[in-house]
């Protein structure tokens, strides 16, 4: 009596299976914890320009690591700064983690 079943309950578990993959790669992005406040001190002295870069959550693959804000060497022209973020290039499709880095 059950094997006349069992290929429709097969059937029905990959369809499920696909629903979910499908479902992740269409619902929205993982956020990362809120930004930790922090106090900018005053630039150490150096002979060349500095820039403040904010602090800000690393995806380490696994989970999420925060990095302190810190004054680095100013390379290329701009001084604003795009935290780390998730995001999907199509959808469906998967969500990629993208690090925080200077906009040009």
């Amino acid at each position: 009596m059950l094997r006349p079943i069992l290929p429709v309950a097969a059937a029905a578990l990959l369809v499920l299976t696909g629903c979910q993959q499908v479902s992740d790669q269409v619902a929205a992005c993982p956020t990362q914890p809120p930004l930790q406040s922090e106090q900018r001190p005053l630039p150490p002295v150096t002979d060349y320009e500095q820039v403040w870069r904010p602090g800000d959550w690393i995806w380490n693959g696994t989970g999420y690591t925060w990095r302190a804000g810190a004054w680095i060497k100013r390379e290329g022209p701009s001084t604003q700064w795009l935290p780390g973020h998730w995001e999907r290039a199509a959808s469906p499709g998967p969500c990629a983690w993208v690090p925080g880095h200077w906009l040009s």
